[in-house]
């Protein structure tokens, strides 16, 4: 076991998160049993699973995706933090790649980008999976979402809970740019390995893209759950009642 804390913010995806969790315990119960989620759903869907299945979590209503990791590494009570979206689905163990990290003291871990989807953007380690030295970020007192940058540079739609779709060629700063720009400033050892496909899948914008109106984003979607829904047929027996610590 490691000295890590798997961690997920949910909003409005009561499938998703489940499916995260089981294939995270039917592939890496030698990893950790520790997880922590922060449930800002605008709904009570999820909340019979977390009670029934003893998963830890903290409630905050309608709260956006950077509050909640900025809270959640103060609360983990391990060195270590997989940070992951709920819309994440595990096919193998991690446990090499967690080795690796730990044994050559890693500060930061996950894709490396910058430019996307027709933004000129700050590079950042995507939020849907990124590992984390929690010890660094404490240490050097390292904000996930520094806003005043945000705001300077126009970027807040990133930080909601909707698609940006308005965009004036401004270099922005989407979720977890300003945290890999501090990180970096402070000396962290970051290392860029895209583990996406291989080790997961990622179901993006599964909270809203059936809610966007958009025939494209909607085709997307429907395409999207079709896959989903083979890998949530996949772990749907997974016992995960007394997996998680909930110390």
């Amino acid at each position: 076991m490691h000295d890590i804390t798997l961690v997920s913010c949910n909003y409005n995806t009561p499938e998703q998160i489940q499916v995260l969790l089981k294939s995270w315990a039917f592939h890496n119960a030698d990893v950790s049993r520790k997880c922590l989620i922060m449930e800002h759903s605008n709904n009570e869907e999820t909340i019979p699973f977390y009670a029934d299945n003893e998963i830890p979590y903290v409630r905050n209503r309608g709260s956006v995706h950077y509050r909640g990791v900025e809270a959640a590494l103060q609360l983990v009570n391990t060195k270590y933090m997989l940070l992951v979206d709920s819309d994440v689905v595990f096919h193998k163990s991690i446990k090499s790649i967690i080795d690796h990290h730990i044994m050559n003291n890693i500060h930061l871990a996950g894709r490396v980008e910058g430019d996307r989807g027709g933004y000129l953007l700050y590079k950042r380690i995507h939020p849907w999976f990124c590992f984390i030295d929690v010890d660094f970020v404490r240490r050097h007192s390292i904000r996930f979402a520094d806003m005043s940058r945000v705001i300077a540079t126009h970027s807040e739609g990133f930080y909601q809970n909707v698609p940006v779709t308005q965009y004036d060629y401004i270099r922005k700063y989407d979720v977890g740019a300003t945290f890999l720009e501090d990180a970096m400033k402070s000396g962290a050892r970051v290392f860029n390995q895209n583990l996406e496909d291989d080790y997961f899948t990622h179901y993006e914008g599964m909270s809203w893209r059936n809610n966007s109106n958009n025939p494209k984003l909607l085709e997307e979607h429907n395409e999207k759950l079709r896959l989903f829904d083979l890998d949530r047929d996949k772990y749907s027996s997974v016992d995960l009642k007394g997996f998680f610590d909930v110390r």
